[in-house]
């Protein structure tokens, strides 16, 4: 039976224009977009949806990353759908996804080279999009949204 998660562009996504081929790249994956919402959180807004998530050192920062600009909340559907967004989303540091040459010289091999995150993220914060990580905030995150 189909599962839901919620998926988030983030400002940086959203604001870079990249959010049409994000969603065209969840519908190659056979996501369903059951629901889309387009808009600007408030800070307090923002703050009462990271809370359950954020690690308390970088929450203003995040809080405030997350009200700098528009956002796309996509409620999917798919059979394993929490998983699988996760899994196309990639590793939160867009540059472990991508491979990178650390300050030693070694090469970081690419852990997943063709995720969202490698081709649209910016930085561990400014990393292109969410994803609910287990069915419990998958629940609360959508009912928060929509």
């Amino acid at each position: 039976s189909p599962e839901r998660t919620l998926a988030l562009l983030k400002p940086d996504c959203v604001a870079s224009g990249a959010a049409g081929e994000v969603e065209a790249l969840i519908a190659e994956h056979g996501f369903e977009v059951v629901r889309r919402r387009r808009w600007r959180m408030g800070e307090g807004e923002a703050a009462a949806f990271l809370q359950a998530s954020c690690s308390s050192r970088f929450f203003s920062e995040m809080v405030s990353f997350y009200a700098s600009g528009e956002v796309v909340a996509l409620l999917l559907q798919r059979a394993g759908a929490i998983g699988a967004w996760r899994e196309l989303l990639g590793p939160g540091d867009p540059a472990a996804a991508r491979g990178y040459t650390d300050r030693h010289g070694r090469v970081r091999r690419p852990k997943a080279p063709r995720s969202v995150r490698a081709r649209w993220g910016r930085d561990k914060q400014a990393n292109a999009a969410h994803g609910s990580d287990s069915e419990e905030a998958a629940g609360r995150e959508i009912r928060f949204v929509f």
